[in-house]
């Protein structure tokens, strides 16, 4: 694929990061206190203290499924209460970072009184999203009709579906100094080739950028030649597409809140390519691409 070197930090940027020091837990709790959208929950006089933010989280698993245990039984520890709640994934963790990034994405945070610097988080992310619809650009006369949406989430159900293999892998990675994004690299083990696979995780892991909203950031940082006419990522909202992309060993790169998805590496063939293509005779669809080969040179 292509060859790529690890960037290097220059000795200010690591005299930087030694000199941000973590927030402590308070001082996160006071600055989350600045904003309306942030509640703070006291029960049994102080003993326990339930932090989350409103417009993040779901109120349903906080009603249904914490509140009302904690509300009827005293704990002594947070293990105890992580038996207690019927919501998987939980975590008891010190970690300020770990607890920065879980609280801001929608995780429940509860605190006891005698153990002030340890929480336990609790899954509640609240995915709202719109339903999938239709291919607005790719629209295919055959084949399904359905396109990725913003959720990262659906969109790896929506392969999954059509792929429910084991040797389908999918390895998340956070990217953004301030937006965090989650990125998906997905792939079909024993099809890809591996070091593809290292080049496209390394290069990601090596963006250093604030904001990544949108997987077209992505093509822009991580491409080797951006003044070349021809891409080396195809962009498409179909997951039919990245299916049969992943079957012929491609890797597929999608961010969450981009209702479309990338494959890599492309050839110039695939650009000449159409959604119909995948759902005709062979032959008619090699006379087609063909067709649409001649239109532009000629």
């Amino acid at each position: 694929m292509w060859k790529w070197k690890r960037k290097e930090k220059s000795s200010t940027e690591q005299t930087q990061q030694k000199s941000n020091q973590k927030k402590s837990l308070t001082e996160f709790i006071q600055s989350l206190q600045k904003s309306e959208d942030f509640i703070r929950y006291s029960l049994g006089g102080e003993e326990c203290t339930v932090y989350y933010i409103k417009t993040m989280s779901d109120s349903k698993i906080l009603n249904r499924s914490v509140l009302p245990i904690l509300n009827d039984e005293t704990f002594q520890s947070l293990e105890g209460i992580k038996q207690h709640i019927p919501v998987e994934n939980m975590t008891v963790t010190e970690d300020i970072t770990l607890i920065q990034e879980k609280v801001m994405f929608g995780y429940i945070m509860v605190q006891l009184h005698h153990s002030a610097q340890e929480v336990l988080l609790i899954p509640a992310v609240s995915l709202e999203s719109r339903s999938v619809s239709i291919p607005e650009v790719e629209f295919s006369v055959v084949g399904p009709k359905e396109a990725f949406v913003e959720n990262i989430n659906t969109n790896i159900n929506l392969i999954r579906k059509r792929m429910p293999l084991p040797q389908l892998t999918i390895k998340e990675l956070k990217i953004g100094k301030v937006t965090k994004s989650r990125v998906a690299v997905i792939f079909l083990d024993g099809v890809v080739d591996p070091e593809n696979v290292e080049t496209v995780t390394q290069r990601l892991k090596d963006i250093e950028y604030d904001q990544i909203i949108d997987s077209s950031f992505i093509t822009q940082i991580i491409d080797d030649n951006s003044n070349s006419p021809f891409p080396q990522f195809l962009d498409t909202e179909r997951p039919d597409r990245v299916v049969s992309n992943l079957i012929e060993g491609k890797v597929a790169i999608m961010v969450d809140g981009a209702p479309h998805a990338l494959t890599c590496p492309t050839t110039v063939v695939e650009l000449f390519g159409a959604s119909d293509d995948y759902f005709l005779p062979w032959h008619l669809a090699t006379v087609f691409r063909l067709i649409r080969l001649f239109a532009v040179i000629f």
